[in-house]
């Protein structure tokens, strides 16, 4: 299990996911205050950058989302025995990164629109990339596993 190379791809795809419930992936300024956006939430912070009163709103969708997907590939890791089903949640996997890349810069522009009168500026940091570099690693280790499912037929076809 743990020797393959798909388990590397999938952990992997797990540290991305844990990454996103902590780092922020965009700011955005306003007049007086700005916001930062985790998946778990956004952060209201002023104009110095310190975190304002009053917390952390939390954005549950996102937060929903990069658990499924993480908890998923946990799960593609612990299904090492049964190759087609691991094959079926990579691909619902992928499709669920995907939909995290176009939702992540969508609801954070939404509410950054809401919260702010004006919004002066925003920066993307590397964090929003991560979906989209987990969606390839998620392909990788599908190829993985089914050329691993290829050989295990072709052994059988053997005897």
């Amino acid at each position: 299990m743990l020797q393959r190379v798909q388990t590397l791809f999938l952990l992997a795809v797990v540290l991305l996911m844990a990454c996103l419930f902590f780092v922020p992936y965009a700011a955005y300024t306003g007049a007086s205050q700005g916001l930062e956006f985790t998946v778990m939430g956004m952060s209201p912070v002023d104009a110095q950058g310190e975190m304002l009163p009053q917390g952390r709103m939390l954005v549950w969708q996102l937060a929903v989302l990069t658990g499924f997907v993480g908890l998923g590939a946990l799960l593609t890791i612990g299904l090492f025995r049964r190759r087609l089903l691991q094959i079926r949640l990579c691909a619902v996997n992928i499709v669920l990164l995907l939909g995290l890349q176009v939702l992540m810069p969508l609801m954070a522009s939404a509410m950054a629109h809401q919260q702010l009168q004006t919004v002066e500026g925003n920066a993307w940091h590397l964090p929003t990339v991560f979906p989209v570099v987990g969606a390839i690693l998620m392909f990788l280790a599908l190829r993985a596993i089914g050329r691993d499912e290829a050989l295990v037929r072709s052994l059988d076809r053997l005897r």
